[in-house]
């Protein structure tokens, strides 16, 4: 049902890149994008432990989506 929004969602999420944006801006698009996603995600009523792994699974795509979009002037972060 919402597949083709979120789909739009996360496409424009792999697009955004920092170029000439400042890390602040950079981060500031990205958020707005995770926000928008973060409303389509269900809710469950998982254990503790259930949902602490998947906050973790959340960080670190967030991490890697911030990551594959630096410039190569930030390949030291990185590595």
């Amino acid at each position: 049902k919402n597949g083709p929004r979120i789909y739009q969602l996360r496409k424009e999420l792999m697009s955004i890149v920092k170029g000439t944006d400042s890390i602040s801006q950079y981060c500031t698009n990205l958020k707005s994008i995770w926000e928008k996603l973060k409303a389509y995600k269900p809710s469950s009523s998982c254990t503790y432990g259930a949902l602490s792994l998947l906050l973790d699974h959340y960080h670190i795509e967030y991490v890697m989506t911030f990551l594959m979009g630096l410039n190569e002037s930030f390949s030291h972060i990185r590595e």
